[in-house]
């Protein structure tokens, strides 16, 4: 009976399916940071249920509901043999706005941290774009992941640079899907989210 109750609770939540996507991602992420078992609670239907509402708890869903942002979260980066070899942040994009602007053949990318004194950006010194894409009206790819070089951060700002003396005049959008950060004495933090802002040329 309590199950039920639970479950029709949570059938009333009304969200964006990408929102409830991102939140049974965080779910998972949390379910594991805390050793709950994953595994061996969604085994059975009658756990699965009582641990979802338990997420949605743990990862804020109060907050996402109101006011529609996600928290990004760490995550282990493990090898083939389930050892521990790095940490990476996923889920960041509410966490950083970036802007574009043209200049020639370059594109100045300013990224701005929402907020730079809570982790993991209090740690970083420096940060660069890894993973992007740039695409024309048509979604066609037209460039990917050419070097950017590392730029220090103050602040809470940076700027990158990015070489456009191959792509020809008209209008793009610049994908962003990993930027990664330099902390000092210690090993480059991926950090993942999706990032789009529209240019010219």
């Amino acid at each position: 009976m309590e199950t039920e109750r639970m479950k029709d609770a949570v059938n009333k939540i009304e969200m964006p399916s990408d929102m409830k996507k991102q939140i049974l991602e965080n779910c998972y992420a949390e379910i594991e940071r805390n050793n709950y078992g994953m595994k061996q609670l969604f085994r059975k239907p009658a756990f699965a249920l009582p641990v979802l509402v338990l997420c949605l708890s743990l990862v804020g869903f109060t907050t996402v509901a109101a006011a529609g942002k996600l928290s990004g979260f760490f995550k282990d980066i493990t090898n083939p043999f389930g050892t521990v070899v790095g940490t990476e942040y996923l889920d960041a994009t509410d966490e950083i706005e970036i802007s574009a602007d043209c200049d020639l053949d370059q594109m100045f990318i300013e990224l701005t941290i929402v907020n730079p004194d809570t982790a993991p950006y209090n740690e970083l010194d420096s940060i660069t774009v890894s993973d992007w894409r740039i695409e024309d009206s048509e979604g066609k790819e037209i460039l990917r992941n050419g070097e950017v070089k590392m730029t220090g951060i103050e602040n809470g700002k940076a700027v990158l640079t990015l070489s456009l003396d191959s792509l020809p005049e008209g209008s793009y959008k610049l994908i962003i899907n990993e930027f990664t950060g330099g902390k000092k004495a210690d090993s480059p933090l991926k950090i993942s989210g999706t990032w789009i802002v529209s240019f010219e040329k």
